[in-house]
């Protein structure tokens, strides 16, 4: 937002609205002009204003608003921070701010405003004007957002990564190394040299140097700028940045990692500025403006070219102002401004506008704007710049555009025609004056009113065809003849025509029409219509009226044109005189003939020159259409000319054009001829051609002149730098400037007096050129933008003018179109959509997701991936914050992020970007889905904090679960290498013993068998058999083990009943336990079932049970007992036995930590039993553990899913 400031100035009392007239020019400026109290009311709006807000007229919009802040400004603040502005300055230039619709649409405006005091210095009003932006501003702010994202996208493509190993010179390039010098990846070789070979041979030395300081540890990191050279062999300008990550034990680098930035672009920006503060320095010097710089003590320092140029006319040097103090400068002393002036010492903006200068420094006089601002140094005031602008040339053309508008209220004060206004509904906003003359109504009593409630029902279908055609279409203009009711009752025939007045979306604000009495036309056709039987009668007096016809068509002057007409017509039809007088608007004669009279005639023009008329010429003047003299000799006492017409009858009608009279026609006839309407219509028809025939020599005469006129204008127009050409009625250039010329490469003689169709060519005139300049010459300006070929073939884009100029009598005498050449505009618009259509193609088919977020953390946009990968859509999402969507975001350890740990809200909050962050999201009871995020923050210009933040995120759920299968299996294979190990070595141990006791049992039978009695035999048989049974039990084991580590035993559960499954152990068992002497308890319910596999619940059941009786004394018990707990069975085998410590209750399941043990008798074991047990239990998706004591004896627990319920 930008503004200008002044003090204020004692303007004296308001004046009068200046839009009092609602027909001035004002009126319908191209701004928006207005007064308004401070407290907000308008106290006068111009017609663009309203349209601008959405009424149909400034009375509407003046009684709708009462209060100016709530209901016009966007944001009341707006007007609060304006009226602040102007209480402390007095005047506000270029204050920008959005303003409010009547619809409710928002729009940027312009606003300059001044105050107006009262005689004792209170403010009474703000009066000012505004011009609408929006489009600039949409402009502006879709470019800054399309070079933002674009310049974000190129930062995430175009920075490159490099990894050196500096003991071998190897180097990693990432792939946006590559891409940020137009290589391939594979055409970057990975090595040190790559890098030198590349380098500026201006540039490698000191970025060489750069690397060995950081290698050779006289800096930790560092930072330098240098050129390389790309593929296409163009240097780009690097960033490069690096460190050390590795170093040996003298500090020497061993590995670097680093980046390098393309910062061609910030370079060449950096010499831009550079040439910018050099034309900056050569725009001070040529400003189109009086530049002044002066000391503190007033003192000139410095003074412009343009100074010496336009204020002292080169007389003067500059030498002549240096060191001069303002009070020594004459045209301020004359002007008595320098005093003013040097409150600028005192810290004030200093603003005075339209200062008349009595005499400049070298002479002469004029109008001045004069602005004075201090300058600063050190918080005090150091001097001050002083701008002079020389508003003479201006000051002339308002004066000039003031008598311009008083001509044009005169001339639609003036008209004979009805200018009037209404809204798309037909309600009048205003009408001419002329509306009382033509329908007798006072224009008070129309206000308001809907027209089509004046015209005739059996024309309302035709208006309301017109009306809607209109609204259907982009039609501008229109003409339509209907009827409307005259105040008295009758009505009365118009022809008017209308222009529909548009707003920028093409909808009819209001409808500007222009209303020509044709009543007589209109009866003298239907007078036609009903005579059409009877023309043949009427044959002959045509034929009368042929010669006339020829006069007029041939006549090249008025006077010889009256003559001739009056002879033709008592020579051809039997008048016995006629005549005809022509008057200007004042009523007095200009020309007249006549022809079958006498010297009385010149009486009768003596009596016009003094103002005495005949009563012929009386009636004709106040009654329109044709008059009939029954009886000259009673009717016309007075007239010279009445002695004449004895025993005649006359006929007297205006020779009128489209409402202007330009004189009147009067004839003799035979009395019985008088009251015949065939004859006074054909009269009626003849006053009709004859001033047709005045009117067309008239313009003629009018249009060489206009011709002439504009020739003259050749030598100005010919500066116009864009193209310019005058078009007349025939389609045939009239004048062209040199722009003109040159555009299409002809001299002015092969392009004046031809048509613009040989020109531009058929295609071009019919398709583009004609439809504007017909258009035009109906009397509407056109603006439009087309495309022309230019002479190399290449198309031009030109705003193309099109306005009418008119002849005094108000039709049109030609066109002038200009044309301005906006083709680099389209150029740089078709650019500005090719860049945003590029975006929006790389955000819709990268292969990441792009979210956009809003400063609130809402969800402005994102592409197709992440549509994709939160299965949900940018309309659902629109406006939503994470929060509202079904969806857990958890990090890697499995918490959940809170609202401040979002990246995106760290980058709202800090402005800094964040890399890398992996983030889970787990919607309703799917699986979750992981991501890796990274964030960049978008700014305002000048603003600390982001207003957006662009989040880029890749799905990484494939890898994560790979990552977590491998480290599942990893540990797996760690757990089966220490079993398998553990298990060697046991199996080893626990062999080695039986082994031994064979070979030693077998060399002693081998070499004393005789020796040994047969019970000695049956002993050592009978250990030999104990140690086969223990190998074998181990080796079972050990086999059964294996079949489940190698998934050969296949799960197959079933409906088991568990007591059966006690029972058939308990049975196996009973022969151990009778040799220890050893009580066995069935506990367990009958019909109690498992869902379970048999054999492996059978073969837990066993284990548990032989391992209870090994370590349970002579005599002692051992019981089994089971019950349901939930949907599982919890068994329990407990023995009163030996027991043991937690130590080694906690190893008996792990193989790897597995302690021989020897039962109560000094039984050995396998150690597989428990750990298959285990795995038995594990494979139901139950437990086993265990609760034991030193000498307390041992529980066994385990659970196994249940089936059934106990009977």
């Amino acid at each position: 937002m930008s503004q200008k400031t002044s003090p204020p100035t004692d303007q004296g009392s308001i004046e009068p609205p200046v839009f009092e007239n609602p027909q001035g020019i004002l009126m319908n400026a191209p701004v928006c002009i207005f007064t308004t109290t401070p407290d907000g009311r308008y106290l006068s709006v111009n017609n663009t204003l309203a349209r601008m807000h959405g009424y149909d007229s400034p009375r509407q919009l003046m009684d709708s608003v009462t209060d100016i802040a709530t209901q016009i400004y966007a944001d009341p603040a707006d007007r609060d921070k304006l009226k602040s502005m102007l209480e402390q300055y007095g005047q506000v230039t270029n204050f920008e701010c959005r303003l409010r619709h009547r619809s409710g649409r928002i729009f940027w405006v312009s606003e300059n405003i001044s105050v107006i005091k009262d005689k004792d210095g209170n403010i009474t009003a703000y009066q000012g004007f505004n011009q609408a932006i929006t489009e600039r501003k949409q402009t502006e702010l879709a470019l800054h957002k399309s070079e933002e994202r674009f310049s974000l996208a190129m930062q995430a493509t175009r920075d490159g990564l490099w990894d050196w190993d500096v003991t071998t010179g190897e180097v990693y390039f990432s792939p946006g190394y590559a891409r940020m010098l137009g290589y391939d990846s594979t055409e970057v070789p990975p090595h040190v040299q790559t890098w030198l070979d590349l380098i500026h041979p201006e540039d490698k030395e000191k970025a060489y140097q750069a690397n060995l300081d950081c290698i050779n540890n006289l800096v930790d990191s560092f930072e330098v700028e240098f050129r390389m050279q790309a593929k296409n062999r163009d240097w780009v300008w690097i960033l490069g940045r690096g460190s050390a990550v590795r170093r040996d034990e003298s500090g020497k680098a061993l590995r670097m990692i680093g980046t390098h930035t393309d910062i061609t672009n910030r370079k060449q920006a950096e010499e831009a500025r550079i040439a910018s503060e050099q034309k900056f320095k050569n725009l001070i010097e040529k400003c189109p403006a009086s530049v002044m710089l002066l000391d503190h003590q007033g003192r000139v320092e410095f003074v412009n070219d343009w100074h010496i140029e336009k204020f002292a006319n080169n007389k003067l040097g500059k030498e002549y102002f240096l060191g001069r103090s303002i009070h020594e400068l004459p045209g301020l002393v004359n002007a008595g401004v320098d005093t003013e002036i040097s409150r600028v010492f005192q810290g004030d903006d200093v603003e005075l506008e339209n200062v008349y200068f009595p005499e400049f420094a070298v002479g002469g006089s004029g109008w001045v704007n004069i602005r004075a601002v201090p300058v600063y140094q050190g918080g005090r005031v150091a001097g001050g710049v002083l701008l002079r602008e020389n508003i003479t040339a201006r000051k002339k053309m308002e004066t000039a555009l003031q008598q311009s508008q008083q001509k044009f209220r005169s001339l639609v004060e003036n008209t004979q025609d009805v200018i009037y206004s209404h809204t798309p509904e037909g309600h009048f906003t205003y009408l001419s004056p002329q509306v009382s003359d033509l329908l007798g109504y006072e224009v008070q009593e129309l206000l308001g009113k809907n027209f089509q409630d004046l015209v005739h029902p059996q024309d309302l279908p035709v208006v309301q065809r017109g009306l809607d055609n209109a609204l259907k279409t982009d039609q501008n203009h229109g003409e339509v003849e209907y009827r409307l009711l005259h105040k008295d009752g009758h009505y009365r025939w118009f022809h008017v025509r209308v222009s529909f007045q548009r707003n920028s979306e093409g909808e009819i604000e209001s409808v500007l029409g222009v209303a020509r009495d044709i009543t007589e036309r209109k009866q003298a056709e239907e007078l036609l219509r009903e005579s059409e039987e009877r023309t043949r009668h009427l044959n002959a007096v045509l034929k009368a009226y042929n010669q006339v016809n020829e006069v007029i068509f041939n006549a090249g002057d008025i006077t010889p044109l009256l003559q001739e007409v009056c002879q033709a017509l008592i020579s051809t039809r039997g008048y016995y005189n006629a005549w005809i007088i022509l008057l200007d608007k004042n009523k007095n004669v200009t020309h007249f003939g006549q022809a079958g009279l006498d010297d009385e005639f010149q009486e009768l023009i003596d009596g016009f020159q003094y103002g005495k008329k005949p009563a012929c010429a009386l009636n004709v003047s106040t009654s329109p259409g044709l008059q009939v003299v029954m009886d000259p000799g009673t009717d016309c006492e007075g007239c010279p000319l009445a002695e004449q017409y004895s025993d005649r009858s006359g006929f007297s009608a205006r020779l009128e054009v489209e409402g202007f009279v330009l004189g009147l026609i009067t004839v003799s006839i035979p009395a019985n001829l008088a009251g015949d309407l065939e004859e006074q219509d054909l009269f009626n028809s003849l006053a009709w051609t004859i001033a047709q025939g005045i009117q067309r020599i008239r313009l003629e005469k009018i249009r060489r002149s206009q011709r002439e006129r504009l020739k003259n204008y050749e030598r100005i127009i010919s500066r116009i730098n864009d193209g310019m050409a005058i078009v007349a009625p025939d389609y045939r250039y009239i004048i062209v400037n040199d722009a003109y010329q040159r555009e299409f490469g002809k001299p002015r003689e092969e392009i004046e007096g031809h048509t613009v169709e040989e020109l531009v060519g058929k295609e071009v005139f019919y398709s583009k050129i004609k439809p504007r300049l017909d258009t035009a010459f109906a009397g509407e300006e056109v603006v439009s933008e087309d495309s022309f070929p230019g002479l190399d073939g290449v198309l031009k884009y030109k705003v193309m003018n099109y306005y009418p100029f008119y002849e005094k009598d108000g039709s049109v005498a030609g066109v002038v179109a200009t044309g301005k050449d906006f083709t680099e505009q389209k150029k740089a618009e078709d650019a500005l959509r090719e860049s945003e259509e590029l975006l929006r193609t790389v955000n819709e088919t990268v292969g990441e997701g792009i979210v956009l977020k809003d400063a609130s953390d809402r969800f402005v946009h994102w592409n197709k991936t992440a549509s994709d990968i939160f299965g949900l859509d940018i309309e659902h999402a629109r406006g939503q914050t994470p929060e509202v969507f079904d969806i857990k975001f958890i990090h890697e350890d499995g918490t959940e992020y809170a609202g401040d740990d979002f990246p995106s809200q760290h980058t709202l909050r800090t402005g800094e970007p964040c890399n890398n962050v992996i983030m889970g999201i787990k919607r309703n009871n799917q699986s979750t889905t992981w991501l890796k995020i990274n964030t960049r923050p978008i700014f305002t210009p000048g603003e600390a904090k982001p207003y957006l933040v662009v989040v880029s995120f890749s799905d990484i759920t494939e890898r994560k679960h790979a990552e977590e299968k491998l480290k599942s299996m990893n540990q797996q294979l760690q757990k089966s290498n220490a079993e398998k190990d553990e298990l060697f070595s046991f199996v080893a141990h626990d062999l080695k013993a039986p082994i031994a006791g064979f070979l030693s049992l077998t060399e002693v039978l081998n070499k004393y068998f005789d020796d040994f009695s047969m019970d000695e035999l049956r002993e050592m048989l009978s250990e030999m058999h104990k140690s086969s049974e223990g190998l074998h039990a181990l080796l079972e084991d050990l086999l059964q083990w294996a079949r489940v580590k190698k998934g050969m035993l296949v799960y197959t559960p079933e409906s088991v009943c568990l007591n059966d499954l006690v029972t058939a152990g308990i049975s196996l068992a009973r022969s151990v336990a009778d040799q220890k002497d050893i009580n066995l308890w069935n506990n367990v319910p009958r019909g109690m079932n498992l869902y379970a596999d048999q054999k492996m619940i059978y073969s837990v059941i066993r284990n548990l049970l032989f391992n209870a009786l090994k370590f349970t004394y002579q005599g002692g018990n051992v019981s089994i007992h089971a019950h349901k707990q939930g949907s599982m069975v919890k068994i329990m085998i407990h023995d009163d036995g030996m027991g043991m410590d937690q130590d080694t209750a906690a190893r008996v399941f792990a193989i790897d930590k597995r302690k021989s043990v020897k039962g109560t008798d000094g039984e050995k074991g396998t150690g597989l039993g428990l750990a298959l047990c285990k795995e038995f239990v594990e494979q139901h998706g139950g437990r086993i553990w265990i609760d034991s004591e030193p000498g307390q004896g041992t529980t066994v627990y385990f659970t196994v899913p249940g089936n059934g319920e106990v009977d």
